[in-house]
């Protein structure tokens, strides 16, 4: 009889989500459906949607794994990159709402400057990110420090 030790099984089946499998394996048995096309058709905006369980996540990933393969810019966020972002509450909405986008921004900036091995996202807190024009502006001053 088999001996089904987790290890085997690991081996045999992979992970149980797409954000834990490996890159190579993902992209060994990832199966591009009609609705891998549509998130990768040239939109400005997509949304996903899908009952749990069903591969969003594993989508997400491969159009991630491959934009980063053909030099596209991407980056990868999950939720335990939102953790510090718990504390901006506000009764107001508008300003929930605002303390939400300057976080977000701010975690996409610091996810840029980790992804190219650079010390400037520990020094983030210096630099003001409200917009995404504010975002645009200090990855390029990244790029223009990292080139220079």
């Amino acid at each position: 009889m088999p001996d089904f030790k987790p290890e085997v099984v690991y081996a045999l089946f992979g992970a149980e989500d797409a954000e834990n499998e490996s890159p190579e394996r993902l992209k060994e048995y990832f199966y591009k459906n009609r609705s891998y096309e549509s998130l990768k058709a040239d939109l400005p905006i997509r949304i996903l949607v899908g009952h749990k369980g069903v591969g969003k996540s594993a989508l997400l990933k491969m159009t991630h794994l491959e934009d980063l393969e053909n030099s596209i810019p991407s980056v990868w966020l999950q939720p335990s990159d939102l953790s510090t972002l718990d504390g901006t509450y506000d009764s107001r909405f508008d300003k929930a709402t605002l303390a939400w986008q300057q976080g977000l921004l701010k975690v996409i900036y610091n996810k840029i400057a980790d992804s190219i091995g650079s010390d400037f996202s520990e020094n983030s807190g210096n630099i003001v990110i409200s917009t995404s024009r504010d975002l645009m502006a200090a990855i390029k001053g990244l790029a223009k420090s990292i080139l220079s």
